[in-house]
């Protein structure tokens, strides 16, 4: 362990609140607190505590005689895992709820604990992992991650199940409920209506990925980083060339941005990369982007869940992988998808996107857009609050 992770863990020590106390028994664990505040809408009816699974966000830290006694007995799955099943164990809960459906700690302790608690994930995002990992395992590449477990899955839409199903992941059941982050920023908007109407006065949002894939991908050496620079290039080349108004949504927040604009910086022209930057915004919160996609008639991305949840509103989505892998196909062949890596026909699936009526742009799609992105996203909340009181109560 070098110098400066064991400091870093003494930091963590040092300033984290220890209670000499047990905690109370609740209703819900929320396992792993980043993604509380997504959470709150749906538990604050119900008695929840907070499980800090990340050690570098440990703020909390319960010292008791049980627990240590029971962190001891566990410690072959590692010393903060078996304090973390400890203190399950002394919260003794009717559920374990958790938004980070791609946490594989999560799946080791669904496994471990599947007979005492019941385990809840609800879908955060357009998923790649296990895609990822069946490839390198069929590559005889050795990875440390293992599939997913998770005993009942809120999900997106029906992609999810036959795409669970198809990469051999191990989902106990699944629910299809939409996207749970697009239903806070409805309600919060306080747009309940599926069809209410807002005027389109942007153009093109592009939602940049980059830095998105996941590190495993780099031992596939596939040109990802290639094939989302085109897209940038081509969006921005199209945009100049048709007087088109594109927002540019970055993937970093404004305090951690240097990293990403070197990259543009790297990769683009002199003239594109001032584009980029008149344009560009950062991810203050989601809301900031939601409502742009709104108020954009076309969104383009190659990854993000936005494109999914763009559809899902009836929007227009043209989904670009000219990353050389099929891991990051759109699940929705037509006119909403492209792996053709040529500016011409990008150009002409994008003006031809622009101009066909809406209705005859869902037409020309190979399947709903409720396959991606179920269309309950106004009644999520709801939706998922109600499953998990009567999951409570029997």
């Amino acid at each position: 362990m070098s110098i400066l992770k064991l400091f870093n863990y003494f930091k963590i020590l040092f300033f984290a609140k220890f209670s000499f106390s047990i905690p109370k028994n609740r209703e819900i664990i929320v396992f792993d607190d980043t993604s509380i505040e997504q959470l709150k809408p749906i538990i604050k009816n119900f008695n929840y505590f907070i499980l800090e699974t990340r050690f570098e966000n440990l703020k909390n830290i319960y010292f008791t005689k049980k627990i240590i006694c029971s962190t001891f007995q566990n410690i072959k799955i590692g010393f903060f895992n078996s304090y973390l099943l400890s203190l399950i164990d002394q919260v003794n809960p009717q559920l374990i709820l958790t938004f980070i459906d791609n946490s594989h700690k999560f799946s080791i302790f669904a496994k471990i604990k599947k007979d005492n608690y019941k385990f809840v994930a609800i879908q955060n995002g357009a998923r790649y992992e296990h895609k990822i990992i069946n490839l390198l395992k069929k590559k005889k590449i050795n990875v440390e991650l293992e599939k997913f477990f998770i005993p009942y899955f809120f999900c997106f839409g029906k992609n999810e199940i036959r795409d669970y199903k198809k990469n051999n992941q191990k989902v106990g059941k699944f629910d299809v409920v939409g996207s749970l982050r697009l239903s806070n920023f409805l309600v919060s908007q306080k747009i309940f209506k599926k069809k209410s109407i807002i005027k389109k006065t942007n153009d093109i949002l592009l939602i940049s990925d980059v830095y998105c894939w996941d590190k495993f991908l780099e031992k596939l050496n596939f040109p990802i980083e290639r094939g989302l620079i085109n897209l940038i290039k081509f969006s921005i080349k199209f945009s100049k060339r048709h007087k088109f108004k594109m927002k540019i949504a970055a993937r970093s927040r404004s305090n951690n941005f240097k990293k990403e604009r070197e990259f543009y910086k790297k990769n683009l022209s002199k003239i594109e990369y001032e584009f980029l930057l008149k344009n560009i915004f950062f991810r203050s919160d989601n809301h900031k982007t939601y409502k742009i996609m709104r108020k954009s008639k076309i969104v383009i991305g190659t990854m993000s869940t936005m494109l999914r949840e763009n559809l899902s509103l009836n929007g227009k989505t043209f989904a670009c992988n000219f990353t050389k892998t099929n891991i990051f196909d759109f699940p929705i062949d037509g006119l909403c998808f492209s792996k053709d890596m040529n500016y011409k026909n990008f150009e002409k699936q994008l003006l031809k996107i622009y101009k066909i009526p809406l209705n005859k742009y869902f037409n020309n799609l190979s399947n709903t857009k409720d396959y991606v992105c179920q269309n309950k996203s106004y009644e999520t909340i709801k939706l998922i609050n109600q499953k998990l009181r009567f999951m409570i109560k029997n």
